[in-house]
C-alpha cells in the first residue's frame, strides 16, 4: 500500500489570515547577507578613502621635500658671465651678438656648409 503525501486538489492558496504562522525560512539568510553587503561596501569605501588620503600625503610630502641647490658653475653663469666659444668668457651682448650673427648665417644657408660639418666634426672627434 502507497501512502502519499499530494493533495489531489492541488497546492492551497495561503490563506490570508494564517499568514503569521507561515514561517519565512530564507528571511535570515536574506538579512545576513544585506548586511554583509552593506558593510562590505561601507568597508570598500573606507578602504578607498583611506588609499586616497595616503596618496595626496604622499605627493604633499615629495613636494615639501624636493629641493634645488645651484652649483658655483650656475652661479657663475647666472651673473652672467657666460662661457662663449672655446670657454672664453663673453658678457651679454657679445653673447646676443654672436647668437644673431648664428641666426643670420643660418637664414642665409651659410651655417650648415660641408666646410663647417668637417670642422665641427673634427673637433667633437677631438682632432681640433
Amino acid at each position: 500500500m502507497y501512502v502519499g503525501n499530494s493533495n489531489p486538489l492541488g497546492p492551497k492558496p495561503n490563506d490570508p489570515k494564517k499568514s503569521h504562522l507561515d514561517p519565512d525560512l530564507t528571511r535570515v539568510n536574506r538579512e545576513g547577507i544585506e548586511r554583509t553587503s552593506s558593510a562590505g561596501r561601507e568597508r570598500m569605501r573606507e578602504v578607498q578613502r583611506e588609499e586616497t588620503a595616503k596618496r595626496e600625503e604622499l605627493r604633499r610630502s615629495a613636494l615639501s621635500r624636493e629641493s634645488v641647490e645651484l652649483s658655483s658653475e650656475s652661479r657663475r653663469l647666472a651673473a652672467e658671465e657666460l662661457p662663449g666659444p672655446g670657454g672664453a668668457r663673453e658678457s651679454a651682448d657679445a653673447r646676443a651678438e654672436r647668437i644673431d650673427e648664428l641666426k643670420r648665417a643660418y637664414a642665409t644657408g651659410e651655417l650648415n656648409t660641408p666646410e663647417r660639418a668637417r670642422e665641427s666634426a673634427g673637433r667633437l672627434l677631438g682632432g681640433e
